[in-house]
């Protein structure tokens, strides 16, 4: 049998999406024209019936890509014109959204989990006439005061930069 539901009839762009252990489907789309898009969220039970939906972020947000991991924990990337975001649902539906990284014209990120269920993000950034791929690292984050930053390596094709 084949079900075929629509979500958003207009300006949806952009979807990606990941199924769990559960056979939940994961799904999360740009609504809007960029400029003035969010970032949208819906799981969806094998009916094809929707069990929760949530805007993401309200903005100029584009480009989202997902995965869920082994307990169900959906991570989503975006960009900006200007920034790449994190955000985690977990289990609770709780969401928690982190800037990664401002850097100019960001696009098309793209994100991963390895073994230990820790976000690995790559994505592309047009630079002085050609496009290169950009690699972020991540870094355990230890025990630290609440104003201490966040150590990210970010690797290019051409050079590597340490944020702190």
């Amino acid at each position: 049998m084949i079900i075929e539901k629509i979500l958003k009839e207009e300006n949806a762009y952009w979807t990606a999406f990941d199924i769990d252990e559960k056979n939940i489907l994961h799904i999360v789309w740009q609504d809007g024209l960029c400029g003035k898009a969010s970032i949208y969220y819906t799981e969806m039970n094998q009916n094809a019936s929707s069990i929760y939906k949530k805007i993401i972020s309200k903005g100029d947000d584009k480009k989202p890509d997902i995965v869920v991991d082994s307990n169900g924990v959906a991570h989503i990337v975006w960009n900006t014109d200007k920034e790449l975001f994190y955000a985690k649902i977990d289990e609770k539906k709780n969401v928690k959204i982190e800037k990664i990284v401002s850097i100019k014209d960001p696009r098309y990120p793209s994100i991963t989990l390895d073994y230990n269920l820790t976000p690995h993000v790559v994505f592309e950034r047009w630079e002085g006439g050609e496009n290169h791929i950009h690699y972020i690292i991540p870094i355990k984050r230890e025990k630290r005061k609440k104003k201490e930053k966040t150590h990210l390596f970010f690797l290019t094709s051409q050079f590597l930069l340490l944020y702190l």
